[in-house]
């Protein structure tokens, strides 16, 4: 985030990144939000890599440039950046990137394991929630790489969704979430299980509801109560997301106004950022094989050989 913040001269509305070894999906959404939410011009923007970016998507889903090549690698080794510019947008994102993710990960079909069914469902309420709740186009993308030093034989999967909307402290005010003053305290209320803005009293049932493709701004006028586009995931996802990351020895980083959430699976941090970030940004990165791995429930197992214990039907050297 600090170095596209740096290389932007905005006097003269022009962006210039130098060439970096790698572009990882969370720094492709934070560019793509950050060219969107500036209105920078294709013409004013010098990337890295700009070549591998066209392939990806990104100047279609920046600038809505078509682009007819032949992209054999798509569903393989990546999906395309994607633009959710409206409610019925995040509907075909969600499912674009879900069908990536299931043949990124495993190519030869179903079933699937349940770290990447429960990982597909994360997905969908994060793109659902960027939109409802940041109120400002969002960009998403999923990308297979293999880990260093396995000569291939171990691959990450990352996906990545950035915007340039409320942020979350902005949208927990806006919600009257009292008690709420920091952007770390702000983090921290969204990924608590059973947390939501969405369940917030103070949003109006008889406003009016606003329509689906539109991006601020209350468009019956002033003093008109309105209300967002309902949608079918309450709360951001958050809490399920750092589920997934502590069960399956994950990668996150959650950025959003002037914190950065780092974890890595049970390890969870704070780093201040230099330069704040306006809206989300959220990164999650997994061993496509940690996915792979059934995850027994042994505190249920536990509670149920107790209950057998006391009944008097196990023996305390007996195993269910």
């Amino acid at each position: 985030m600090e170095t596209i913040t740096a290389f932007h001269d905005k006097e003269f509305r022009e962006l210039d990144i130098p060439q970096k070894n790698f572009i990882h999906p969370g720094y492709m959404v934070v560019l793509a939000a950050y060219i969107n939410h500036h209105r920078l011009q294709e013409r004013s923007c010098i990337l890295p890599h700009d070549d591998y970016l066209q392939a990806v998507g990104l100047h279609g889903a920046v600038w809505g440039r078509e682009d007819t090549r032949q992209r054999r690698n798509v569903g393989t080794n990546y999906s395309l950046v994607t633009a959710l510019k409206s409610v019925e947008a995040v509907d075909i994102a969600t499912s674009s990137i879900n069908s990536c993710i299931r043949r990124l990960s495993f190519p030869g079909g179903g079933p699937y394991p349940e770290g990447l069914t429960n990982l597909m469902h994360v997905v969908g309420e994060l793109h659902d929630n960027v939109w409802s709740h940041g109120r400002s186009t969002g960009f998403s993308f999923a990308q297979k790489f293999a880990v260093p030093k396995t000569q291939m034989r171990e691959h990450y999967l990352e996906f990545a969704l950035a915007d340039c909307g409320l942020g979350f402290l902005a949208e927990l005010k806006r919600a009257g979430i009292a008690g709420i003053d920091t952007h770390q305290e702000a983090i921290e209320w969204c990924i608590k299980q059973g947390n939501s803005s969405k369940h917030s009293d103070r949003i109006d049932e008889w406003a009016q509801q606003l329509p689906g493709d539109n991006i601020g701004g209350n468009v019956f006028g002033a003093g008109v109560p309105v209300r967002e586009e309902s949608n079918n995931h309450q709360g951001l996802g958050l809490a399920h997301l750092m589920e997934l990351v502590k069960t399956y020895n994950g990668q996150l980083l959650l950025a959003s106004g002037d914190v950065c959430l780092q974890a890595n699976g049970q390890e969870v941090s704070y780093e201040k950022l230099k330069s704040p970030w306006q809206g989300v940004a959220v990164s999650c990165k997994f061993k496509i094989s940690d996915l792979a791995l059934e995850k027994s429930d042994d505190s249920a197992d536990d509670e149920l050989a107790d209950i057998m214990r006391l009944l008097g039907g196990v023996d305390e050297n007996d195993q269910l």
